[in-house]
């Protein structure tokens, strides 16, 4: 889910559909209980070869709870 949340955000910055998913982390913050679960990327830096964005993954239902953080790394092209 934060893959694509984050692929939807990097698409969008580079205005191309040529990107593909370089490095991942997720720091996982509390247990994904209830759902539905809620991806909210953010753009945290752009050159032209690359988007690194971060994406908040909440517990809709859970009054919003933080459940993951994720940094991922997009390289635009191909």
């Amino acid at each position: 889910m934060a893959e694509a949340a984050s692929l939807a955000a990097a698409e969008k910055a580079a205005g191309t559909d040529q990107v593909v998913t370089g490095d991942l982390s997720i720091r996982f913050v509390y247990p994904a209980l209830n759902g539905p679960f809620v991806a909210m990327p953010t753009v945290v830096s752009q050159s032209e070869g690359d988007v690194l964005c971060r994406v908040d993954l909440v517990d809709n239902r859970n009054d919003d709870r933080l459940v993951s953080i994720s940094t991922i790394r997009t390289r635009i092209g191909g």
